[in-house]
């Protein structure tokens, strides 16, 4: 054992004594450690001396303060309590300025707000009002027109019918002259076949021959035969002439009749058009005046929708839920919609407009006044 603990201490000599190197370094790499320490230990000794310091300056001041505070008489901490319960109040009146302050102008704006969407509500207004009074106008003109029922259309057909005749029996008379003019014709070409004819007999007595002889004859039996056809012909006309006479006869006849027709239309809706003529001068009047307070927007729109629909209802109310010119179901949230007036609304099926009661019941009470 002796012997193995001298063999290691031989073999850690050796080593040593091999490498000198290693030893130096680490010789070297101790000294630097130890004097790092000491410099850390430098300068924190040197920052707690310089912080030592402030912290006296501080407690110095402190100390002096509690002693004024302790030095102050009486009447100083009253004057001194009053004036830190006056700033409060001072400080609590602000405090609430600044809230009314805030609450006028959130007013303010909610007024603002309401002026406006109140203007824009009478615009619409305004603008469904005018739409209404024409289509009121309109229908009342239209109610005229039903008084007056189908008498002018009656009328007007009966001039039409009776200028049809008219130009019929011009055109039977035109026909009837230029047959006349036939018939003449054919009397003038008989005329001259006969003409022709006793040339020819002529020509047979100073013949020569059978072949002259019967070539003649063969001519004259030609022009007769155009003879024969030609008063056939005059036949013929003469019968459509007075086949034509007749029919001239009976649009006279007609024409009469029609004529006597008319005339008793016409004093009927004579009559009818005086008991009616001031009440339509005075909604035409009322009409044009009407049209210059819409819009050319909305009156081209108006006019199509009247021109697109049967009974002429471009504008119309609710009634029973419903749309007043298709008759479709129109939903709760549409018809608060329709009375909010915040804009013009038509219905989703017939394209009308749709105006809610509280205006039909104005424009009425208006031209009721009227």
């Amino acid at each position: 054992m002796a012997k193995k603990q001298e063999n290691k201490k031989s073999t850690s000599t050796t080593k040593k004594i091999n490498n000198p190197e290693e030893g130096t370094k680490k010789t070297v790499a101790a000294k630097n450690t130890s004097k790092k320490t000491t410099e850390g230990k430098k300068t924190k000794t040197t920052a707690s001396k310089n912080k030592t310091p402030k912290s006296e300056e501080k407690n110095i001041k402190i100390t002096s303060e509690k002693t004024t505070k302790a030095k102050k008489s009486p009447k100083t901490q009253l004057k001194t309590e009053k004036n830190s319960k006056e700033t409060k109040v001072k400080s609590k009146i602000k405090a609430q300025k600044s809230i009314i302050d805030e609450n006028e102008n959130i007013k303010t704006t909610y007024n603002i707000k309401d002026e406006e969407s109140d203007n824009l509500e009478n615009l619409v207004v305004e603008k469904l009002k005018s739409l209404y009074k024409l289509q009121y106008i309109h229908t009342q003109l239209d109610k005229i027109r039903i008084i007056r029922g189908e008498l002018p259309a009656e009328v007007q057909d009966m001039e039409d019918e009776i200028e049809g005749l008219k130009t019929r029996m011009g055109k039977i008379n035109e026909e009837i002259e230029k047959s006349e003019e036939n018939i003449k014709y054919q009397k003038i070409k008989i005329s001259e076949l006969t003409d022709n004819i006793k040339h020819r007999k002529e020509q047979q007595y100073q013949v020569r021959n059978n072949r002259e002889y019967e070539a003649l004859t063969k001519e004259i039996e030609n022009l007769e035969l155009d003879i024969q056809l030609a008063e056939r012909r005059i036949r013929e006309t003469r019968d459509k002439i007075g086949i034509k006479q007749e029919q001239l006869q009976e649009a006279k006849e007609q024409i009469d009749e029609k004529i006597a027709i008319l005339s008793d239309k016409k004093s009927e809706l004579n009559e009818i058009i005086k008991e009616t003529e001031e009440e339509e001068k005075r909604l035409n009047a009322m009409l044009n005046e009407s049209i210059k307070n819409v819009e050319e927007r909305y009156l081209k729109a108006y006019t199509r929708i009247r021109n697109g629909v049967s009974n002429g209802l471009a504008v119309v109310g609710i009634v029973r839920d419903a749309c007043g010119g298709c008759f479709n179901n129109i939903p709760p949230q549409r018809q608060l919609e329709i009375k909010l007036h915040k804009k013009i609304l038509i219905c989703e099926y017939c394209g009308r407009i749709l105006v809610d009661d509280d205006i039909i019941k104005a424009v009425e009470q208006e031209f009721a006044k009227k």
